[in-house]
């Protein structure tokens, strides 16, 4: 398999949360969401591929000082660099060979910048999400499929050492889980 990421686009939109989330000092009620959609090429043919994070600076740059509006530019810059980094790598054997490279080309990036290492690395995860949901819909499978089958190239030993003899699929359950626990911290002014 061959992965480029031949095209990118963003889209703003603004959703309300359901219940109001705490952090620090910051209430937050309302998120403004980037939404990603990325062309990718996978082995000769085109997929389009979608993520969406959300732009809350003040989970990132820790200034409550920041203006909303500078801290939301700052975000969007980065997941711009993050995007035209794509663009711009060269085909990989893998999706993850080419998650790889491009996590290692926004670190450059970001190196001697005041952009936090949690930000720069969102924004390459935002272009991670979108290229596996190309690469997913390439092969017509599910997510949970294609990391146990390792359609998507994942090397582990590359991230820890001690992995380096396994495949995703030995360390996962046979099957996907049907029901997760739910966790909610609960902040001294939620309800």
């Amino acid at each position: 398999m061959t992965v480029s990421v031949a095209s990118t686009a963003f889209h703003v939109v603004d959703l309300e949360t359901r219940m109001p989330f705490h952090f620090g000092n910051v209430s937050v009620t309302a998120i403004p969401k980037l939404l990603l959609d990325v062309e990718v090429e996978v082995d000769g043919g085109t997929e389009r591929g979608t993520a969406m994070g959300g732009l809350i600076p003040g989970w990132f740059y820790k200034d409550p000082d920041m203006p909303l509006e500078t801290g939301l530019r700052r975000m969007v810059t980065v997941f711009e660099a993050a995007a035209t980094g794509a663009r711009e790598l060269p085909a990989a054997p893998t999706a993850f060979a080419f998650w790889r490279s491009l996590y290692d080309r926004q670190r450059r990036w970001a190196d001697g910048t005041d952009v936090p290492p949690l930000l720069w690395s969102y924004g390459v995860s935002l272009v991670e999400q979108a290229l596996v949901d190309a690469v997913c819909r390439h092969e017509g499978t599910t997510f949970s499929t294609a990391v146990r089958e390792n359609l998507l190239g994942i090397d582990l030993g590359a991230v820890y050492d001690e992995l380096e003899p396994y495949e995703p699929g030995e360390l996962l359950p046979e099957h996907p889980r049907r029901s997760i626990a739910v966790r909610h911290t609960v902040g001294i002014d939620d309800p």
